[in-house]
């Protein structure tokens, strides 16, 4: 099945950027480490979870959530952009 772009994990990890847009980064955190707790290892949450990292400065944990979500990238448009991403955060660059 295809997933929609409407998916609880989409929204999930639509909600945690806007947090992070908010810069309340604390509560994006713990909304997407819940995501990822109730949809597992998938694209949407790890994607947000890199941001909510980023965001944080914890460019180690970001590295990781990117890695996981180039894993699940639903197209290669997404994966470069996601290596473009990883790229960034290794030289201490936030990606937000």
């Amino acid at each position: 099945s295809v997933r929609q772009p409407e998916s609880a994990e989409g929204a999930c990890a639509a909600y945690g950027r806007a947090l992070i847009a908010q810069k309340r980064i604390d509560k994006a955190l713990e909304v997407l480490q819940a995501g990822e707790k109730k949809f597992g290892d998938v694209f949407a949450v790890n994607n947000g979870l890199m941001f909510a990292y980023s965001a944080k400065g914890d460019y180690k944990k970001a590295i990781s959530a990117a890695e996981k979500a180039t894993a699940k990238a639903p197209n290669e448009n997404a994966k470069k952009i996601l290596e473009g991403q990883i790229a960034k955060l290794r030289e201490g660059k936030d990606v937000n």
